[in-house]
């Protein structure tokens, strides 16, 4: 049987090298077509909802000076830890929100945010963070110098 085979391939080896080069190329046809989902999210605030999204790559590579997004946290003398979420939109429209960090996921979710992360805060009527969420994926614009 293993002579049969070796006897085919050799009565074939033009094809098969044909067939394989063709393949080949067609590799790296497609490896150039599917280099990767690659996605721009501008930042977006709604006042009415009291939300705020965007990707930081995006706001940094925006051509606008005006456009940003990102959350931190303060640390002060006597006091605890202070989270702070804001963004500013195309238009300069802004939303932030503030929260003592006695909800300790809070500060977890903001210490362990990635700088090239999509980030969505929430605001409640009061001014405080009641809700921040932060995606890293490979489809997000990462940011340039």
């Amino acid at each position: 049987m293993l002579g049969q085979l070796r006897r085919v391939v050799v009565q074939n080896k033009g094809k098969v090298a044909i067939a394989v080069a063709g393949i080949l190329a067609m590799g790296a046809v497609t490896t150039k077509a599917l280099a990767g989902l690659k996605v721009s999210v501008p930042v977006t605030v709604n006042l009415a909802s009291g939300t705020a999204s965007g990707s930081i790559g995006t706001a940094r590579n925006t051509a606008n000076a005006i456009e940003w997004i990102g959350c931190g946290i303060s640390y002060t003398t006597g006091g605890g830890p202070l989270v702070t979420c804001q963004a500013t939109n195309t238009t300069g429209t802004s939303l932030s929100c503030v929260a003592d960090t006695t909800d300790a996921w809070m500060l977890d979710a903001v210490e362990s945010m990635p700088s090239e992360a999509f980030i969505s805060f929430h605001r409640n009527a009061g001014g405080r963070c009641d809700s921040i969420e932060w995606r890293n994926h490979s489809y997000f614009e990462p940011k340039l110098p």
